[in-house]
């Protein structure tokens, strides 16, 4: 019917259960938060490994792909991780776009709300009343 079909996704689902599905995608939006399962782990409470597999399955279907990367500091912003995050796509989805996301700070009062302040945002990478 021509109708552009596009996802937006964590990544983190099983692969068997929605591969037709990203078959029949025309773009994909999928976020790595940290190349490093353990340190993925700590922050978001689930290892990485799905979310890479997934990638890598992507990628074999040949669908333009973006990948984002919600900088935050101290925590996925060093060199290493970047650095780590481009080759693993360059190696899977040679053709994708990387975009590096500013982290914002809409949620600070759910972490307030949680009892995780800890977590706010007390960094951005623009100062947000420009954004």
């Amino acid at each position: 019917m021509g109708i552009h079909q596009t996802i937006e996704t964590s990544g983190y689902f099983n692969w068997d259960n929605l591969e037709d599905i990203f078959e029949k995608l025309d773009f994909i939006f999928i976020d790595i938060k940290h190349i490093d399962g353990e340190i993925h782990k700590r922050y978001t409470g689930c290892n990485n490994n799905i979310i890479l597999d997934n990638i890598v399955n992507i990628g074999k279907l040949n669908k333009e792909t973006i990948i984002r990367i919600p900088l935050i500091k101290d925590i996925n912003d060093s060199e290493q991780n970047i650095t780590k995050t481009a080759q693993f796509i360059g190696k899977n989805i040679p053709s994708a776009k990387i975009e590096i996301l500013p982290y914002h700070s809409l949620g600070n009062y759910k972490y307030d709300n949680l009892g995780l302040s800890k977590y706010k945002n007390l960094y951005t990478a623009h100062n947000e009343k420009d954004i």
